[in-house]
């Protein structure tokens, strides 16, 4: 099973600032959705630049990656 629309996000992040503060959780980091979706027998995902809060940058998502995912 693959998630379609994954976004992360991390509190403190080295890259550009975000633009938005998300409402929920304070972050969720690659290796936090990795073990959400191990819990629940998804086995990849589609990871998502959210534009409201990164805007064009996506230089945080190449960094997410979790070996054969």
């Amino acid at each position: 099973m693959i998630d379609c629309q994954l976004h992360v996000y991390e509190v403190g992040h080295r890259g550009p600032p975000w633009t938005y503060k998300i409402e929920g959780v304070d972050q969720a980091t690659g290796e936090q959705q990795i073990a959400a979706m191990d819990a629940i027998g998804i086995d990849g995902a589609i990871i998502v630049s959210n534009f409201t809060t990164c805007r064009y940058h996506t230089s945080y998502v190449p960094g997410i990656q979790a070996g054969s995912r």
